[in-house]
């Protein structure tokens, strides 16, 4: 079977199984108990500090031996709002990141937290800890928050994937489990326990996603955090993500001022895109003739999302990994912000002579990478010299199925502008026609892509 079919069928299966999701009733708020322990294990509960609660679990990067994530979920259980500061490890502090053994830290999405919120501290880590690890946090007005969490351990249970319905009325999240006997029995969403309307399709393997689907008590808001609290019988695993619906559609080159309205109609462009952030850290980490070392990026990357976030906060944070991106790249940075992007580029900048299985391993690599967060890819839709071979729009079509049957989120197509070293796809009437009716058929289909996410093709349950 060819890939375009291969993914074809894949996206089919894919978008029967959410089909066949009809909408659920709505559950009332019911309030989450708070469990107190001495100290943190992976994904025990710690002390409640003058109203904090934490919860702590281990994280793997896409590369299982490369940046672990330490995360920390903070909770405003008091009635009165929040603001964290400094991070100690191990009695240093790491605040800033890229010092003793810790590449980042950032509270995600916000320092603040207001009563009932939760948010989480990201600490990834340059090796894995072999001990315990003391983790001290300040909290604005003089008081400091102390546990302690074990030494890493793979966790048996991780969310993959999480995405909302087009009325932000229904939540989908898929899961992984290493322990197929274990089926999830408590699902709390933003302090509301939706178990009673939880759905499952389980899978027995233990590497493929199940699916779980769940009416939330109150519909959410693009770009609104979302906790997610997910609870097997050994293990809880948590996340939390930024709202977000449907499909992004955008292309470099094409403003959204007044002038550029009327050409991102005609190109079937999303009126509200999500927003890049920059550098890019696969060029910027390893640039000759700079200090700049792996992580190097980090901290502007942070900060413009940081500042993205205070001034829109119905907008969505991305930053990309270029064509030089490897495995580490990817592994460090693949969590960082509120949706990451891939740029393979194989036609031009390769010599692989099946670049579209090439990009679909990309693909892969930025799905696993953002995981639970989405994903989006940039199209080649340019050309760097006036003979080079444009990208064939039954190409285009079949990299947009190997993309759609892993979930994507976003698409913005480099470039449609020209300069005098490129030139965009304004200049190749094929393909422009072709982006034009992929645009229009992601359009068609994006009350089922708003909540597709891959899953395995054996799955079991209602």
């Amino acid at each position: 079977m060819s890939l375009y079919n291969r993914q074809q069928a894949g996206c089919l299966v894919m978008l029967m199984a959410f089909q066949s999701i009809s909408a659920l009733g709505q559950q009332t708020n019911t309030a989450q108990t708070n469990k107190v322990a001495a100290a943190t294990t992976t994904n025990a509960a710690s002390a409640i500090v003058e109203g904090i609660s934490v919860e702590t679990q281990w994280r793997t990067s896409v590369d299982p031996f490369l940046y672990p994530r330490m995360l920390v979920y903070l909770s405003n259980r008091s009635t009165a709002p929040v603001e964290f500061e400094k991070v100690f490890l191990n009695k240093k502090d790491v605040t800033k990141g890229l010092t003793n053994g810790v590449m980042y830290v950032q509270y995600y999405p916000t320092v603040q937290v207001q009563p009932g919120e939760t948010v989480e501290l990201q600490v990834s880590m340059e090796e894995i800890p072999t001990v315990t690890q003391n983790l001290e946090i300040d909290v604005k007005g003089g008081r400091r928050v102390t546990t302690f969490i074990a030494p890493f351990a793979h966790p048996s249970h991780r969310i993959s994937g999480v995405s909302f319905s087009s009325d932000y009325r229904q939540l989908f999240l898929t899961y992984v489990s290493q322990k197929a006997k274990e089926s999830p029995n408590k699902l709390v969403v933003n302090g509301a326990d939706c178990t009673p309307t939880m759905r499952v399709l389980e899978t027995p393997s233990e590497e493929r996603p199940g699916l779980i689907s769940v009416s939330l008590p109150q519909p959410t808001a693009a770009g609104r955090p979302v906790h997610v609290r997910l609870q097997f019988e050994s293990e809880t695993t948590q996340c939390i993500v930024r709202a977000y619906r449907g499909i992004s559609i955008d292309s470099f080159g094409v403003g959204q001022e007044a002038k550029d309205l009327t050409l991102r109609h005609e190109l079937g462009l999303s009126e509200k895109p999500f927003v890049m952030v920059s550098p890019d850290p696969a060029c910027e980490d390893t640039r000759p003739g700079t200090t700049a070392t792996m992580g190097s990026s980090m901290p502007l990357i942070l900060t413009e999302r940081k500042a993205l976030y205070a001034s829109a906060q119905d907008c969505l944070s991305y930053h990309y990994q270029c064509t030089a991106a490897g495995n580490s790249s990817y592994s460090l940075y693949g969590y960082c912000t509120d949706i990451l992007f891939c740029n393979p580029y194989r036609l031009q900048w390769s010599a692989h002579k099946k670049f579209i299985e090439a990009e679909a391993d990309f693909f892969r690599f930025a799905w696993e990478a953002a995981q639970p967060h989405p994903w989006g890819w940039f199209p080649e839709a340019f050309v760097l010299t006036s003979n080079a071979r444009w990208l064939e729009g039954s190409e285009l079509r079949s990299e947009a199925f190997a993309a759609i049957s892993l979930g994507i989120k976003a698409v913005s197509y480099y470039t449609y502008g020209s300069g005098t070293a490129w030139s965009g796809f304004e200049k190749s009437p094929p393909l422009l026609a072709e982006i034009k009716r992929l645009n229009a058929d992601f359009k068609k289909l994006e009350p089922w892509l708003a909540a597709a996410l891959p899953i395995s093709q054996e799955t079991v349950g209602h």
